[in-house]
C-alpha cells in the first residue's frame, strides 16, 4: 500500500535541517515506534491504518505521534519531514 501527500514546498526550517541533515540529534531522539509511527504518517497512512499495520491501538499510534511532535517541534501531522526513513515496507 503506497501512499503519497502533496507537500507545500518551503514548508519549514525544519523540513529544510532534515534534509540537509541538520539537527540529526532531534531525529536520533525518536524511539524506534516512533519512528515508525511517523514514518507511516508521514507516508500518508491514517492512524486507524498504522494501527492495523503495526498490530498496535489507535491510541498507542495517538501517543507516539504526540511524543514525535514534541521531540521535532511541530504541532501538524503534514509538518513531519518526509525524510523520516524508516523502512516501512518492511513493518509487520
Amino acid at each position: 500500500m503506497s501512499r503519497s501527500l502533496q507537500r507545500t514546498p518551503g514548508r519549514s526550517a525544519l523540513s529544510e535541517a532534515a534534509r540537509t541533515g541538520e539537527d540529526t540529534a532531534t531525529f536520533s531522539e525518536l524511539s524506534d515506534a516512533e519512528s515508525r509511527v511517523a514514518a507511516l504518517a508521514a507516508s500518508g497512512y491514517t492512524n486507524r491504518e498504522i494501527a492495523a499495520k503495526l498490530y498496535i491501538t489507535i491510541s498507542t499510534v495517538e501517543q507516539h505521534l504526540t511524543r514525535v511532535y514534541r521531540k521535532i517541534n511541530i504541532s501538524q501531522r503534514r509538518d513531519l519531514p518526509a525524510s523520516l526513513d524508516f523502512d516501512v515496507a518492511h513493518t509487520a
